[in-house]
């Protein structure tokens, strides 16, 4: 073992190579060369044997994660690739595994995010919240992978809602970036985890303070998944400056269908904002809520847009169809 280590690190790229390949066939019983290896991996001139060395690591367990992890910012794609390879090789729900994946998802690549696709995958119900983060990528190269990774998981039974904490805590923690891109990145990671985000809800109320719009918009729609705990706090969003912040709470008020009728009140208060995307959103959660909003829906039909009064009409209607159909399921 200590030959192949010392001829990683003084051969040439020929036999570097060779001996980064030999480490890998040890598996685990090469464990001596990880420095050796973390050494070439972060250091040598050639691609190649950067990408057979974090191959060997990945042979080596959790141990060699933070060595990969720190390889993440390789200048080549394809060491990249290969480092999330390793990643998914050695296969443990370790919080440090799934940070560097969560990681090597913001990457710039589309090939290294579809891989991070399959290394989530291996890990199971602790992989599903990163694949159903990368469900909502950029790239439909990504999203189609993960689409069928997330359909693999939920026929194995392994895609749980439930997002592992540390990743959850992960998240949270970049809503507190300098970075407002990071901080928007971060947002819609937390929507896409749906319920499984329930522990950020202290984080994404505070992100509702933050001074660019499209995080705090992305906010509104992460607390639209997490049930009755964040009603306050889209209430609170509705008297958002922002009229996109408004109109998405109230969308997302709107999912609480009967049970949001404690809301009532802040909805027929939102039929005066001067915006009309606000006024339309608040008629579809009105709606949603069912009979006991009909009073506030016929407000609404006196709006001064045309828009809105048709959308309302269409909103009663719907109401009064649906408690019909109701109460002849019910008496039948």
């Amino acid at each position: 073992m200590r030959q192949l280590s010392v001829a990683l690190r003084e051969g040439d790229t020929s036999t570097r190579l060779a001996a980064a390949g030999s480490l890998r066939q040890f598996g685990r019983g090469a464990h001596s060369a990880l420095p050796a290896l973390t050494d070439r991996l972060l250091n040598d001139h050639s691609n190649l044997v950067r990408m057979a060395c974090a191959a060997g690591l990945g042979e080596l367990g959790p141990d060699a994660i933070p060595s990969l992890a720190r390889a993440l910012n390789d200048s080549d794609e394809q060491v990249r690739a290969a480092v999330v390879g390793a990643l998914g090789a050695i296969a443990r729900p370790d919080p440090a595994l799934l940070s560097a994946l969560n990681t090597a998802l913001r990457d710039r690549s589309e090939v290294v995010r579809s891989r991070v696709v399959w290394a989530a995958e291996r890990l199971g119900p602790e992989g599903a919240a990163l694949v159903r983060i990368a469900a909502n990528d950029r790239s439909s190269l990504v999203r189609s992978r993960a689409e069928l990774a997330m359909a693999k998981l939920d026929a194995d039974g392994s895609g749980a809602n439930q997002a592992p904490a540390s990743l959850v805590g992960e998240l949270a923690q970049g809503l507190s970036s300098p970075s407002s891109s990071h901080r928007r990145k971060a947002a819609e990671d937390l929507a896409a985890l749906g319920p499984g985000a329930a522990g950020a809800l202290p984080a994404l109320a505070g992100a509702l303070r933050d001074s660019d719009r499209h995080v705090r918009i992305t906010a509104v729609a992460a607390l639209s998944n997490l049930g009755h705990p964040a009603m306050p706090h889209l209430l609170a969003a509705t008297r958002d400056a922002d009229s996109g912040v408004r109109a998405r709470a109230a969308t997302g008020i709107g999912r609480y269908g009967t049970s949001g009728a404690s809301a009532i009140p802040t909805l027929t208060g939102m039929l005066r904002d001067s915006e009309l995307a606000v006024r339309l959103a608040a008629v579809g959660a009105l709606e949603r809520i069912g009979p006991q909003a009909k009073g506030a829906l016929s407000a609404a039909l006196n709006d001064s847009s045309r828009v809105v009064r048709e959308r309302a009409e269409r909103a009663i209607q719907n109401v009064d169809r649906n408690a019909a159909s109701r109460a002849a399921a019910a008496g039948s």
